[in-house]
């Protein structure tokens, strides 16, 4: 994988962890560029809003409401730090660039010649993007999980569960393991016996279970934004430089100087525009209305099935 990231502290390793894939993506539709964020969330959540017309009658108790559409936005917030003076330099040349895809694009025509030329612009395309985040924020249509499979061990007791960086116990660094498989981030496991509690007589376990199960395998294509993002129109861009809060490096030029933050904030909320068929599938027959022939089989069912966040439903089940 490309090193886009290359400005951070090398003992960090933020650069290397990001390079891995962990990182938010925006692709301008109108340029057809793209930018990459090394950030820290700090705020994401989604929306769908299911929109029905209340209409009262005479006579009815309830209102008759009448469906008329199911809209999604993501809220996201998004902080950059800077490792070093470079990182701050690229953090503000980055967002400087994202603000940039807030405006539309123009067009330019040109007209006569000579004295009698002029120019006249008009807005070619408006500021759409496209938004990818991992396998959370993506078109469920292009990307999603495939051959995923579940491990069945009856023979360990479960103490503990949690996220960690790494399985020290079994020799597993946080990018990668004895097959060369690339990981982030892991389940570590603690066995250990069982511990019990006595309550009125009664012999209860507390901690620990005789059969866990593991995600084994699961294939991901995770494409670029610019193929396998969501389209989105953007609202409002809050930025904040926290200059007063954590203070910025500065530097002297020219008979004066130039700031640079160390951490820049970002926010804003995202309107989905889905490039797919949404909604449950089911096919009738047109002559007998009200007899059901066969549930969807169509491009409808398929491509909504794993719909929003690419989950295939079918597991591959296997005994340890």
């Amino acid at each position: 994988m490309a090193e886009y990231f290359k400005d951070g502290l090398v003992t960090g390793g933020t650069d290397r962890f990001s390079n891995e894939g962990v990182y938010l993506e925006f692709f301008h539709v109108p340029t057809n560029s793209s930018i990459k964020f090394k950030a820290f969330l700090t705020n994401y959540n989604e929306t769908f809003d299911t929109s029905f017309d209340a209409q009262e009658v005479y006579g009815r108790m309830d209102p008759i409401t009448i469906y008329k559409g199911t809209k999604r936005s993501i809220s996201l917030g998004w902080d950059l730090v800077a490792e070093t003076e470079m990182e701050a330099y690229t953090n503000l040349q980055r967002v400087q660039d994202y603000i940039q895809m807030m405006y539309p694009r123009f067009n330019t025509y040109d007209y006569g010649s000579g004295r009698d030329k002029y120019s006249v612009s008009i807005v070619g395309a408006p500021p759409l993007v496209k938004i990818k985040f991992m396998n959370m924020i993506v078109n469920s249509n292009k990307a999603r999980f495939q051959g995923v499979e579940q491990e069945l061990d009856t023979e360990r007791n479960l103490n503990s569960v949690g996220v960690g960086p790494s399985r020290s116990n079994a020799g597993v660094t946080p990018f990668g393991d004895d097959s060369g498989a690339k990981i982030l981030s892991d389940l570590y496991l603690q066995s250990s016996d069982k511990v019990g509690l006595t309550i009125d007589g009664v012999n209860v376990s507390v901690l620990g279970r005789e059969q866990y199960s593991k995600l084994i395998k699961f294939g991901y294509f995770h494409g670029t934004a610019k193929t396998h993002g969501l389209l989105a129109a953007p609202g409002s861009l809050t930025v904040d430089h926290n200059i007063p809060e954590d203070g910025a490096l500065l530097r002297s030029i020219n008979c004066g100087a130039a700031v640079l933050p160390l951490r820049i904030s970002l926010a804003s909320t995202y309107t989905i525009l889905h490039e797919h068929d949404l909604g449950q599938a089911d096919r009738f027959n047109p002559k007998l209305v009200r007899r059901r022939v066969v549930k969807g089989k169509g491009k409808r069912e398929q491509r909504f099935k794993h719909f929003p966040y690419g989950a295939d439903k079918r597991v591959i089940r296997k005994k340890k």
